[in-house]
């Protein structure tokens, strides 16, 4: 039994035990924990950084996130989403989530959403050999105007999708840039478009793609 008390309520953190209610139903917490390594909910950008910055290995988003600024992934994590929304603030239209070199991201049900604006980053981009994983639940979509997955030009990025989803977006050159691995074991690529080559997936020389089942 988890009993939530006033005590949880910190500075900085003072609607914590409402969000801890509301998202019970959602997230399963024995096998969800809010994060490892880190003691509070995750309610907002700041927040998300804080855990990020701390080294945190697991991450449960509590409500719907926007960023002013791109999200660094440094070091190997996991974001649950709990069915919350990552998009960003109104007037920025850079990357949304950046994942550093050697590093590991995997995400589960969570939606990464461009909102359908014109953009000129992609909600998803690697650096050197970053790896991204999409999970169940996991969504990108709605990047209009840029590449929604960026694997680092020709520099090794791998993008497994395990039940994840690309969906709904459009730019010049495919809605993911493959510009190292890609590994498709299930999940839905679909509705994509491109004023120039490629509308889905658009590989680049030394690049591989699996596709398995």
């Amino acid at each position: 039994v988890l009993v939530v008390s006033q005590a949880v309520q910190t500075e900085g953190f003072a609607d914590a035990p409402t969000a801890l209610n509301e998202a019970f139903g959602e997230i399963n917490a024995t096998n969800h924990p809010w994060v490892n390594g880190y003691e509070q909910p995750i309610l907002n950008e700041e927040d998300l950084r804080k855990a990020l910055a701390s080294g945190a290995t697991e991450i449960v988003l509590v409500k719907d996130i926007e960023v002013s600024e791109p999200v660094e992934i440094s070091k190997d994590v996991k974001i649950f989403g709990s069915g919350k929304t990552i998009s960003r603030k109104e007037g920025y239209t850079g990357d949304v989530i950046v994942v550093k070199n050697t590093v590991k991201a995997t995400l589960e049900n969570v939606v990464l959403d461009g909102e359908e604006i014109q953009v000129s980053g992609s909600l998803i981009k690697t650096e050197g050999n970053g790896s991204v994983t999409l999970n169940e639940g996991a969504i990108v979509q709605n990047n209009n105007g840029a590449l929604a997955i960026n694997l680092a030009t020709r520099g090794g990025g791998t993008l497994t999708i395990d039940g994840g989803e690309v969906i709904n977006n459009s730019s010049s050159a495919g809605a993911i840039w493959g510009g190292g691995n890609i590994v498709l074991n299930n999940g839905k690529i679909s509705n994509n478009s491109s004023t120039g080559l490629a509308g889905a997936i658009r590989m680049v020389g030394g690049s591989n793609f699996t596709m398995n089942g």
